[in-house]
């Protein structure tokens, strides 16, 4: 999509609608790069994206963003600065990578423990983030929970410290000696040692410096006071700095090496960012709908935009949402060229700004402000808007308006949408109204959308002469002498000049001399314009009545298909369960009649043939059971080769042979062959 058409139509300003809901830096970036795009498929999946998070919301659930950090800037500067990432740096890395990970772990969760929550969109970002165990580990062994690199972060790191440790409690011990000797009591400013430039000294009186043997490392800015480290801990001074410097190199070899496997990590890391980016993004869009009234739009199978009640965003956070008129638009099979009439008002610009942004917006898999919204995809949005020169030409506003239409018509198609601001105007009346319908007549026959605005009355009665057009109007109350701000899509606006004059005072007899001036053909048109309004307003009004019930029984059939596939799944799960007892019941059956078979095997006349054939009948009874008929079924469908599950045995094995006539079949485990009957099989 061209920047100039995010320009004019406030996209960038729009987003603003949405920061407040996001929870991190991720998805305050994402929102900051998302632009128009331009595959369905892409836009559909952001949408499904939003969709599937709000049904998350709707079910109390959340998404814990706590301790994600958005992490691109810092590895792209990684590469460049020839320098380790610093403590504090990796401890965002280790916070962010864990977030992450219980992100996942958390989405993940509500889908397993919610039957109802079909999120796939959702889950599949979860599992673009990879499992950071080892790094997040590695992270934790070497950064401490305050940001700092931990002492056990190598045992070379540990054994300097606990030098260093050792020196300065010598140090601080021999210090307090001298603090505490009598000799030099009142030689001191403070009963404390300072620090300079890493070395301990004592803030001793200047006069009385000579008393304290030492190092003179500074003098106050009075000069009152003079910095001494005393001879006595030079030594372990000079050691202590000797440690210090080996505790940086260490240090510094350390984040080296920590670096380095954030780095080779990098590809993963990257994408784990990308997805926690999405799904915060999808999470904020979620919560600005449910809190803003915004719906999510649908993308259209016949090519149709329709935003019903539709409110223009960024007019709406300047000036609260009840205080923005809704309005309808669309562009549909009917006519996808309209004409907005009528006298300069600010109400037409203001619904080509709302349709240009709106369907930005959608293209780009937001949620936008309007009671239902339908659109379909455009290559590109040209807006001609506003009364911007071109300085550099020396243009007028006319030739700019002319000359950006004229690129405009270069790429026009039906992939296309066009949004012309006061076509025609800036010139005389009549050349201006002819090369109107002239850019008009080249968008028609093209079939390229377009809305147009213009208060030209000649252009009136252009949709009427036209298949594939329709007028358009800026509702205007004459009792207030003010514009409703309504669109009224159907009809062709009207000047309301003679109206407003007279109600603002413009003596009669001027009035009845202006109306017997306009033209006979002005008024007859005025009366047809009038005649052909009516019949479009009815149109309208049955038109409004059937969307109405459209959306209503559109609704009632998404509640009819959720409570069958709820019916179905419940159905299926009883079924399972019926058929897992039925199962248990049949096999607790069966092993009493074999434990049965095996006592009676012996048994004399006629107690030994009766039980034979009671244990004959049983072994009918229970194959002639609807479970243990489907078994049969999908056991003799089994061919050498096919894999099957054996429940008690809990593993697939490979069928070697089928034998009809036993109800039995041979299959093979590891090098060996072992029988089992159809009774023992899953038919799935």
């Amino acid at each position: 999509m061209n920047d100039e058409a995010l320009r004019l139509l406030d996209f960038e300003g729009m987003k603003d609608l949405f920061a407040p809901y996001l929870a991190c830096g991720l998805g305050r970036s994402a929102l900051a790069r998302l632009t128009p795009k331009d595959s369905e498929a892409e836009v559909t999946e952001a949408i499904e994206e939003v969709r599937e998070a709000g049904a998350v919301i709707d079910h109390g659930l959340g998404f814990p963003f706590g301790g994600c950090h958005d992490l691109s800037s810092l590895l792209d500067r990684t590469h460049d600065r020839g320098r380790p990432l610093e403590p504090d740096e990796l401890c965002a890395v280790g916070e962010t990578l864990a977030g992450a990970t219980n992100l996942a772990r958390v989405i993940e969760a509500h889908s397993k423990s919610e039957e109802e929550l079909e999120i796939p969109r959702l889950l599949f970002r979860c599992r673009e983030i990879p499992g950071f165990t080892a790094l997040t580990d590695r992270l934790g062994n070497v950064i401490d929970e305050r940001g700092r690199v931990r002492s056990d972060a190598s045992p070379r790191l540990m054994e300097i410290r606990d030098g260093i440790h050792s020196l300065r409690s010598r140090i601080e011990q021999r210090v307090a000696e001298i603090l505490r000797r009598k000799d030099l009591r009142g030689c001191f400013q403070e009963s404390l040692p300072r620090f300079r430039s890493g070395r301990v000294v004592l803030a001793v009186k200047t006069d009385r410096k000579g008393e304290v043997r030492g190092i003179l490392h500074d003098v106050s800015q009075s000069g009152a006071t003079s910095f001494v480290e005393p001879e006595c801990v030079v030594p372990e001074g000079n050691g202590l700095e000797d440690l210090l410097a080996q505790e940086r190199r260490e240090i510094t070899r350390i984040l080296w090496e920590t670096t380095v496997a954030v780095l080779d990590a990098e590809a993963d890391i990257r994408r784990a960012l990308g997805a926690m980016a999405r799904l915060d993004l999808a999470r904020g869009a979620a919560l600005a709908a449910r809190d803003r009234g915004l719906v999510l739009p649908e993308l259209s199978a016949g090519g149709e935009t329709r935003f019903l009640q539709a409110r223009h965003p960024v007019l709406e956070l300047l000036s609260g949402r009840e205080s923005v008129v809704p309005i309808d638009l669309r562009l549909c099979q009917d006519f996808f060229l309209l004409v907005i009439t009528g006298p300069n008002t600010g109400g037409k610009t203001v619904a080509l700004k709302t349709l240009g942004l709106l369907c930005l917006m959608a293209q780009s898999g937001l949620p936008v402000p309007a009671s239902s919204a339908e659109f379909r995809m455009f290559r590109e949005i040209h807006p001609d808007i506003g009364d911007e020169q071109s300085l550099e030409q020396s243009l007028s506003t006319f030739s700019s308006h002319v000359s950006r239409i004229s690129r405009f018509l270069a790429e026009a198609g039906e992939d296309t949408l066009l949004l012309l601001d006061e076509l025609g105007s800036g010139t005389d009346p009549a050349e201006g109204a002819a090369l109107g319908q002239a850019i008009l007549d080249f968008l028609h026959v093209r079939r390229t959308p377009a809305v147009v605005t213009t208060h030209l009355g000649s252009l009136k009665t252009y949709a009427f002469t036209r298949k594939g057009v329709s007028n358009a109007s800026v509702e205007f109350d004459p009792d207030t002498l003010s514009p409703t701000f309504r669109l009224l899509i159907g009809q062709p606006g009207a000047s309301n000049a003679l109206t407003i004059a007279e109600r603002l005072g413009v003596p009669d007899e001027v009035i009845e001399t202006a109306r017997n001036l306009v033209r006979p053909a002005d008024q007859e048109g005025t009366e047809i314009l009038a005649m052909a309004q009516e019949i479009r307003s009815e149109a309208e009004r049955v038109l409004r009545e059937a969307e109405t019930m459209r959306r209503d029984t559109r609704d009632l059939r998404d509640k009819a298909e959720d409570v069958c596939r709820r019916a179905e799944r419940r159905r299926e799960q009883v079924e399972r369960e019926a058929e897992d007892e039925m199962d248990a019941t049949l096999s607790r059956v069966r092993t009493l009649i074999a434990a049965f078979a095996k006592d009676m095997s012996n048994a004399p006349k006629p107690f030994g043939p009766k039980a034979k054939e009671y244990i004959r009948r049983a072994e009918e009874e229970i194959r002639a059971t609807p479970l243990m008929r489907r078994r049969e079924e999908f056991a003799l469908k089994l061919h050498r080769g096919d894999e099957v599950f054996v429940p008690r045995l809990r593993e697939k094995l490979m069928v070697h042979q089928v034998k009809k006539k036993d109800r039995k079949v041979v299959l093979i485990k590891g090098n060996m062959r072992i029988e089992v009957s159809f009774a023992d099989l899953t038919f799935s």
